[in-house]
């Protein structure tokens, strides 16, 4: 029976086919008839991708069954790089998801509140940075590792410690606040306090007459070589002047009687050869004879102070050479002293300074012992003898006084502040030796080759004499020139004990 369609098949319209519908099929196997049946469904063929079959036009499917289509994909985005339109979006991953997937915008706000903004940022907890080189001198962040490295050598606002040469501003010297004051300011203000260190009055006291050459009388000791007076002591030549020798036992000495109390500046001294010839041949050589001796000077020509080494004479040839040795104090008689059994030779002597004879109408100061309060460095096993006062140091007995202890810097000091005039004129001072009560001891050892110094302020000190041999066995004052204004006197030991049973001051 040949193959037929259904529609072929007489009154086909009123067959009513289902895909349900149960038919019955035939197939020739080898010649063999092999019947069976099937629905419609199982016999229709399904559409693939390579060939036609049937295809429900249902859904997201349109077009023909030969050229299906779906609409709804022309709005869709493809999966492998897609471009997205309108406003898309997506499940938003928690903060901490560090994936392939999308990241939303509600995703990277949560992600950007944990950061600080580049403008202006309010860093919290522990930030860090990387540390810059120490010679960096940019806009980079400075940590805590290079600000520690920058202020290593740097002095705290507190109590700093400096070292090296620390420089800052000086002051007006009229300046009184707590602002550094710089050694400038220092020594501005000490010139306009004292008008003049070393000889001129305090501000206030009484005016200095003009220094002059002042007139003297000379006096040589008994053993004289030659005989000098004034006239050929102030010829300026070099071959005249005045020689002695100490015999055994004695001293030499040349001395000019001022005749009144005077103030005495400079003592200027001639070199040459006093007695040989303006060539410089024979005679008797100044430099030789006068070189180390020292210039004293006395209120009554019994006691006597130190005052200047003289030093760097040389001898003049036709001409004397002149040399000028800074005194400074106030006394009646000079005197260059020659201790030892030998020559003393000098070729000029001029002394400058001011009294009343050459400064008509001038009133002097009077000379006084000023009265002071004392300190001192330390105490030599506390005792009441060895403690520096007033009364101690005045009393004229050699068993009380000031001793130290045997540490560095010791010093005895006499403050002359009164409460109403700081600076004070001290023209000397008086030391003596002893025996110290309390355990002390002799003194002499330890005054012997000590210093003085004055201070204005108790902080730069000046050094103008240097104590000589002292004998305990014979305690009396000693003298000593000074010939400065200042507010602090006292005698000064750099590395061991110091003692003394006396310190008397004069000035005004």
């Amino acid at each position: 029976m040949p193959d037929r369609k259904i529609s072929e098949l007489p009154d086909a319209s009123s067959i009513d086919i289902t895909r349900d519908s149960v038919v019955p099929i035939v197939v020739d196997i080898g010649g063999t008839l092999i019947t069976s049946q099937a629905t419609v469904e199982e016999l229709l063929l399904k559409a693939s991708s390579t060939k036609l079959g049937t295809i429900k036009l249902t859904g997201d499917l349109g077009g023909t069954p030969e050229s299906p289509t779906v609409p709804g994909l022309m709005g869709k985005a493809p999966i492998n790089s897609p471009t997205f339109t309108g406003t898309p979006n997506a499940p938003t991953p928690a903060v901490d998801d560090d994936s392939t997937r999308v990241a939303t915008t509600a995703y990277v706000q949560d992600v950007m509140d944990e950061f600080a903004p580049i403008n202006s940022p309010n860093f919290t907890g522990v930030p860090t940075a990387p540390t810059p080189p120490a010679d960096d001198n940019s806009t980079k962040i400075a940590t805590t590792e290079f600000v520690q490295g920058e202020v290593s050598d740097r002095a705290p606002n507190d109590s700093p410690t400096l070292t090296g040469t620390p420089n800052s501003t000086t002051p007006p010297v009229e300046d009184d606040s707590t602002r550094i004051a710089t050694t400038a300011f220092v020594h501005d203000a000490i010139t306009d306090a004292m008008a003049g260190y070393g000889g001129e009055p305090d501000p206030g006291g009484p005016a200095i007459p003009n220094i002059v050459n002042l007139p003297y009388v000379f006096s040589q000791s008994n053993t004289v070589v030659i005989a000098g007076t004034v006239e050929n002591l102030t010829d300026s030549q070099a071959n005249t002047g005045a020689v002695s020798i100490g015999a055994s036992n004695t001293i030499s000495y040349f001395q000019a009687d001022l005749g009144v109390f005077s103030y005495i500046g400079t003592v200027i001294i001639g070199g040459g050869n006093p007695g040989g010839t303006s060539g410089g041949s024979g005679g008797t050589q100044v430099s030789q004879y006068i070189n180390g001796l020292t210039i004293q000077i006395s209120d009554d020509a019994v006691t006597w102070r130190n005052s200047t080494v003289i030093n760097g004479v040389t001898d003049g040839i036709g001409t004397s050479s002149l040399f000028g040795f800074s005194v400074g104090a106030w006394g009646r008689y000079i005197r260059i002293y020659q201790p030892l059994a030998t020559y003393i030779a000098i070729s000029e002597l001029h002394i400058q300074g001011y009294n009343q004879n050459s400064n008509a109408g001038t009133t002097l100061p009077s000379i006084i012992s000023l009265p002071f309060t004392a300190s001192q460095s330390s105490i030599y096993n506390g005792s009441a003898a060895c403690t520096a006062s007033y009364t101690n140091l005045t009393d004229g007995l050699s068993t009380t006084g000031g001793g130290t202890t045997t540490a560095s810097d010791q010093w005895i000091m006499a403050d002359l502040y009164d409460g109403n005039q700081t600076l004070r004129y001290v023209n000397s001072i008086a030391i003596a030796p002893g025996n110290l009560s309390g355990g002390f001891g002799g003194v002499a050892a330890y005054l012997t080759g000590k210093i003085i110094q004055v201070s204005t302020d108790n902080f730069y000190w000046n050094t103008v004499n240097n104590v000589n041999l002292q004998v305990d066995s014979n305690p009396v004052l000693d003298w000593y020139s000074v010939g400065a204004w200042c507010r602090y006197v006292r005698i000064y030991s750099k590395t061991s004990y110091l003692a003394t049973t006396a310190l008397v001051v004069k000035g005004y």
